[in-house]
């Protein structure tokens, strides 16, 4: 009996997460257009407005925890967050499906110091259509989605598509 409340507990929390999605109608992230919100958490249990970020470029990068190439290209980031978080460039990490704890562990097995948001019932994931670990969003300072890149960042490709906003 306790699995079959679990299991409907869980069905409520994702039929909120979908309902949730839907709230700002069908908007949903197109290069071009203008950003939707995340429907993050960061680790302090505040939500994650990209308003917050306006006048910064943004690279938003979805993971989930145990992707392979999502961990390796955290390196990557991290270098590129170091070469660039003194010239209005912000880094947020969005894992998908998880929470806290994963995100936790990964800096402490990484080091990595840029920022950090969960989306626990897949809200973010929807508004930004990753079906796929990782992607990559770039954001310019007006709120404009600039790029998707979908799959693991090749070496020098977020210095690349800099450069294509300056």
């Amino acid at each position: 009996m306790r699995g079959i409340r679990n299991m409907g507990a869980a069905a409520a929390v994702l039929c909120l997460g979908f309902a949730l999605a839907g709230c700002q109608g069908e908007t949903t992230a197109k290069v071009g257009e203008a950003a939707p919100e995340l429907g993050a958490i960061d680790l302090d249990g505040n939500t994650v407005r990209l308003a917050d970020f306006r006048g910064d470029v943004t690279v938003v990068n979805f993971w989930q925890g145990g992707c392979a190439p999502c961990l390796t290209e955290m390196p990557k980031i991290q270098a590129f967050h170091e070469k660039h978080m003194s010239d209005g460039v912000h880094v947020l990490a969005v894992n998908i499906g998880g929470g806290p704890r994963i995100i936790r562990d990964t800096i402490a097995e990484t080091g990595v110091t840029f920022d950090f948001a969960f989306d626990e019932v897949f809200v973010a994931s929807t508004r930004y259509q990753v079906n796929f670990f990782p992607t990559t969003y770039i954001i310019d300072g007006n709120g404009i989605v600039r790029d998707r890149i979908v799959g693991e960042l090749r070496p020098g490709q977020l210095e690349t598509r800099l450069a294509d906003l300056r």
